[in-house]
């Protein structure tokens, strides 16, 4: 089946995983994902899917049969203000100790896959994360900028 030229795919993910209500209680209350994929919530990485709360519309753009443009945004916030946010290998990366701040940033993305035959695919990527209130409270609440792209080869 042949890709029309000019279509598009909508989509919009949402998630909730616990954090920790007790900083005080030696059971650790916050989801462990166990093997999560590194890039859970896009190429970046910098947030893990443990205690947040994100919602993340996409859309894919068909350009030509080959060409393939994806944009999307990712809202994140804690969902427990007693726990910290945590790195995709559930890794703290900054405690909640010192904020009581929900809103953590959002992450603005495009991708742009490019099928050169039926081996041979070429990506690129860019991604900026806007750092929200809990960053901003608890670091230097810099934004964060990412670009890669890379070649893939499939047998």
């Amino acid at each position: 089946m042949k890709t029309p030229l000019s279509s598009h795919v909508l989509g919009l993910k949402a998630n909730v995983t616990s954090g920790d209500d007790d900083q005080n209680n030696h059971d650790l209350q916050t989801f462990n994902p166990l093997f999560p994929r590194g890039a859970y919530f896009g190429e970046p990485a910098l947030i893990g899917p443990a205690n947040h709360i994100d919602v993340h519309p996409q859309v894919d753009f068909v350009l030509l049969r080959s060409l393939t443009l994806t944009a999307s945004w990712d809202w994140f916030w804690r969902e427990s203000t007693h726990d910290g946010i945590y790195g995709p290998a559930v890794n703290l990366i900054q405690s909640g100790k010192t904020s009581d701040a929900r809103y953590v940033g959002d992450q603005a993305e495009v991708m742009l896959e490019w099928r050169l035959d039926r081996h041979l695919t070429f990506t690129a990527d860019y991604a900026h994360f806007f750092a929200g209130d809990f960053l901003k409270q608890t670091t230097s609440g810099r934004d964060v900028d990412y670009f890669s792209a890379w070649m893939t080869y499939r047998f």
